[in-house]
């Protein structure tokens, strides 16, 4: 099935891109969608009014396939966990699940821990605690009554575990009763991105190419929860002759807690980084 154009990630990553360039001297004006669309350019955007230079804009991504598809289903269960949240007032949590299980099966389990949770939450919230399947102290054990109760909690946590279950941790967040999910890969090395960043650029370059009169630019959507936010770790790439500026849009916070875009242009020899004024959804 074809999609629409100028459809899924791109006005999400076309306003954050946005939202800095005026940091950047650049007002941006109105955009155009032209996404390969008959008698208009192959970019996903121009802007012919853009000052100082009209801009042809494509947007790209970097993702894992099973990291997408369990993202596109946590955003689904985030929402259908909220309203459950609002419902029962259960206050605001943020809960990590692994991408690549049956994260349907795990849906009315997350629900389970939280109002078992819900009696201990303030003390959770004032410690900085968070619930862990499998990883309990002795002292977690010791306040279990029998030794019957003790094995049912183990395997109670082992369980949830092999499901998919991370993590669940209490927050004070914008919205009081939210239950947020954060879809994570096994992978625990998160590092740099040169490579795929690279890549991404290369692909790009032949049809910006064709933007005859525009300034280029190619913004890089990062959905991988294993590519670092630190922007000392990934360098800025090779621009091929085709490319002016590279942007780049994470879609997890960094170590601040904040979104954040990067930019670079041929010359530049390190990124600038700037803070995003545009939330995920």
């Amino acid at each position: 099935m074809s999609r629409e154009p100028c459809s899924g990630i791109e006005p999400l990553v076309a306003d954050r891109v946005e939202a800095v360039m005026p940091a950047e001297g650049i007002a941006p004006g109105r955009r155009e969608c032209h996404d390969a669309q008959p008698g208009r350019c192959r970019v996903d955007f121009v802007y012919p009014g853009a000052i100082p230079n009209r801009i042809a804009l494509e947007i790209t991504g970097i993702w894992d396939g099973r990291h997408r598809a369990g993202v596109r289903f946590a955003d689904g269960l985030t929402e259908r966990l909220s309203e459950i949240a609002e419902r029962e007032g259960l206050g605001g949590w943020l809960v990590a699940v692994q991408t690549g299980l049956d994260l349907r099966a795990l849906e009315p389990e997350i629900a389970k821990v939280i109002r078992d949770a819900q009696p201990n939450r303030e003390r959770m919230l004032a410690t900085n605690d968070q619930i862990r399947p499998s990883h309990y102290t002795a002292s977690d054990l010791a306040r279990l009554p029998t030794r019957n109760a003790e094995r049912r909690f183990m395997n109670e946590h082992e369980r949830l575990k092999r499901m998919g279950l991370e993590e669940v941790k209490p927050i004070r967040a914008g919205r009081e009763h939210v239950i947020a999910v954060l879809p994570i890969t096994d992978v625990r090395s998160i590092g740099p991105f040169d490579d795929l960043l690279q890549q991404a650029v290369d692909d790009n370059a032949a049809k910006l190419g064709e933007a005859v009169g525009y300034e280029r630019h190619l913004a890089v959507y990062v959905l991988r929860f294993d590519a670092s936010t630190s922007p000392d770790l990934t360098a800025p790439p090779r621009f091929p002759p085709e490319i002016d500026v590279v942007w780049v849009v994470h879609r997890y916070r960094d170590e601040t807690e904040r979104h954040t875009v990067w930019v670079a242009r041929r010359a530049d020899p390190e990124w600038r980084v700037h803070p995003s004024a545009v939330e995920e959804p």
